[in-house]
């Protein structure tokens, strides 16, 4: 990258790019795999082992599925908007470190320090407030993955279809526990 691009990125970007950037392409190649074996394979193979153990139960446990996708596509709106606000506020912050610990001997001499350090406060305000805002967008549809996306209330559903079945002879006794056994398993992943 040319030398003047560089300089006109400013602190904070280049911190973001040497620092953040790097750590989440960390995440990406490090933990791709695993993720995309915890994820990915474990619901499909849970879901393809619950279809031969007892194709009915397979039936009920999908019944939660819309409801995941409901709660995902409600926490990922705006998602591109609200991370830019975050990145370009988080940038700000650490311009603002840099001209506050960088200049602290200009600072001392001319002005007390008070507007670095208002510059520096008025930063970190952007930055909760950017912050608090995303969380707000997010709070309802955290919530109800917290409440639906979890393996309990996938296990109710699976034992209350599972039950009835049962009492009416479609199904063994073996057949529903290994249904209660392995239908939370493709809703597990998606809960940290």
């Amino acid at each position: 990258m040319p030398l003047g691009e560089v300089q006109g990125l400013g602190a904070g970007r280049i911190n973001k790019i040497v620092q953040d950037d790097v750590k989440s392409l960390h995440n990406v190649v490090a933990d791709a795999l695993p993720f995309l074996g915890s994820g990915v394979a474990q619901p499909v193979v849970a879901l393809l082992a619950l279809g031969v153990v007892q194709w009915r139960m397979l039936l009920a446990v999908l019944l939660i599925v819309p409801v995941a996708f409901v709660c995902f596509s409600l926490m990922a709106r705006d998602y591109g908007t609200q991370r830019e606000r975050y990145n370009a506020a988080n940038e700000n912050v650490n311009a603002a470190v840099v001209e506050f610990v960088q200049g602290m001997p200009v600072v001392r001499a001319f002005d007390d320090g008070r507007a670095s350090f208002g510059r520096f406060a008025t930063a970190v305000e952007e930055f909760t407030e950017a912050v608090g805002d995303w969380m707000a967008t997010t709070r309802s549809s955290g919530l109800l993955r917290w409440l639906f996306i979890v393996p309990l209330p996938t296990l109710i559903i699976v034992a209350a279809a599972g039950v009835p079945i049962l009492t009416a002879g479609w199904i063994s006794l073996t057949d529903l526990l290994l249904a209660l056994l392995i239908g939370t398993m493709p809703m597990r992943p998606s809960h940290p």
